[in-house]
């Protein structure tokens, strides 16, 4: 009886120990999978985040050198100068076209005149940088920090910029037209004159910036800001999302015509520049050759026969010592009795000392043997000097005068070009207008005086 119980019980445990490893099984093996699948993807992320994610600086160290294009060509072909340190560099009008420069130290470098025309700037950091008329052509630059660097002139058409930092940058001039600008930060940069034309720049920064006769035709600031931003002479035509009024503020409606303008000049603005300077060029060139002229003048008028102390000896006549006598030059007239006056011909002798006494058969006085001093007046050098100091400041004065008043009245219209102001002319004439206009009316003062004293006669 004991020995069948005991086979029974023996029997009930082997079923239980099947049941038991039958249901523990598939949650051993969903548990192994897990646990590899965890680790393979934990490895990929590693294995991503070390390809790019590098530490800015971990790369090359180029700090302070100055870049070479046989280098350049050298990483080129090497993979790029990914995360490289290059902090204060001299990379200035080299050819870095598709260079990789993900997560480079570039602060404070030198990189103006250089050609980065689809190069990759993802994650960079670059305050501080000189980019000046650098080419930035649909460069890709997302969350490049680019906080108070000089961009102007430079040229960022279709460069990605989603998430940049560009504060306090410098953009006169820049071209950003047709660039993605999305929620980057352009706080207190200064966009003077800068297109962002078709730019994409919803729910960026404008807070505090410097947007005069800023092009921003058909752009979309859908969501961007403008709080505090300086608009005068901005153009919004047909742009989504511009501020509601001129005077900054939160996003508004868009504008569909330029206000205040007038029908559009057929000029641009590289050209009305190039007018003003070549004017002002040519008025400094017609004043500077009459001072020579007068100067070379003054300098022969003390010659023989030309000037007092080289003439004759005067006409004395037969009527005793007041009658007439006077030199071949500025001498000539009423005269003393030794013939002539500043003692220009008596007796061959510089200064007289007893009269001409003419008889009917010498009636002149006798050739002079030795000539009074030169008088030069106008023609000593330094007044040549003064002369032409006073035409350089005239001319520049009238440039700046021409300058100003070009910028009041005519106002940026994008592809347009130029247009007249109307309405606005009263407002533009009353910003920067007056005090380009006082500082050239106060040099054509100082020129003029200048050049009075260079034509001074003593």
């Amino acid at each position: 009886m004991l020995a069948a119980l005991d086979r029974a019980r023996l029997e009930r445990f082997r079923r239980l120990t099947a049941a038991v490893a039958a249901g523990a099984l598939p949650i051993l093996i969903l548990t192994t999978a897990s646990v590899a699948t965890a680790d393979v993807a934990t490895a990929d992320v590693a294995g991503a985040t070390s390809a790019a994610g590098c530490r800015p600086g971990s790369g090359p160290h180029l700090a302070g050198q100055r870049i070479t294009a046989t280098e350049v060509a050298r990483y080129q072909a090497s993979g790029g100068l990914e995360c490289a340190d290059l902090a204060r560099a001299n990379l200035s009008g080299l050819n870095l076209v598709q260079l990789d420069l993900t997560r480079a130290n570039l602060r404070h470098a030198n990189l103006s005149h250089a050609n980065l025309n689809q190069a990759t700037l993802t994650g960079a950091a670059m305050e501080g940088a000189n980019l000046r008329s650098a080419n930035l052509i649909q460069a890709t630059m997302d969350r490049v920090n680019l906080t108070g660097a000089n961009l102007r002139d430079a040229k960022l058409g279709q460069a990605e910029l989603k998430g940049a930092s560009l504060s306090k940058a410098d953009l006169r001039f820049a071209d950003l037209g047709q660039a993605t600008l999305t929620r980057a930060n352009l706080a207190s940069a200064n966009l003077t004159r800068a297109s962002l034309s078709e730019a994409q720049a919803q729910g960026a920064n404008f807070r505090k910036a410097n947007l005069t006769d800023a092009d921003l035709t058909a752009a979309t600031l859908t969501g961007a800001h403008f709080k505090g931003a300086k608009l005068r002479g901005a153009s919004f035509t047909g742009a989504t999302g511009a501020p509601a009024d001129q005077g900054g503020g939160g996003p508004g409606v868009s504008v569909p015509t330029l206000p205040g303008a007038g029908p559009a000049v057929a000029v641009s603005e590289k050209t009305l520049q190039e007018y003003l300077l070549g004017g002002a060029a040519v008025i400094f060139i017609l004043m500077s050759l009459g001072s020579v002229r007068r100067y070379f003048y003054t300098r022969t008028t003390g010659s023989f026969f030309g000037g007092p102390g080289a003439g004759y000896g005067g006409y004395g006549g037969f009527g005793g010592p007041s009658n007439y006598g006077g030199g071949f030059g500025p001498g000539y007239g009423p005269g003393s009795p030794w013939g002539g006056n500043d003692a220009s011909g008596y007796g061959g002798a510089a200064t007289p000392t007893t009269p001409f006494t003419p008889t009917p058969a010498t009636p002149y006085g006798p050739m002079p043997t030795a000539f009074a001093g030169r008088w030069r007046g106008a023609g000593r050098p330094a007044r040549l000097a003064l002369a032409i100091l006073g035409a350089l400041v005239v001319a520049t004065a009238l440039w700046l005068i021409g300058h100003t008043v070009a910028n009041a009245i005519l106002i940026p219209a994008g592809n347009a070009g130029l247009r007249l102001c109307e309405s606005t002319c009263g407002t533009r004439f009353a910003g920067h207008a007056p005090v380009g206009l006082v500082a050239g009316v106060i040099l054509l003062a100082i020129g003029g005086t200048l050049r009075a004293i260079g034509r001074i006669r003593y």
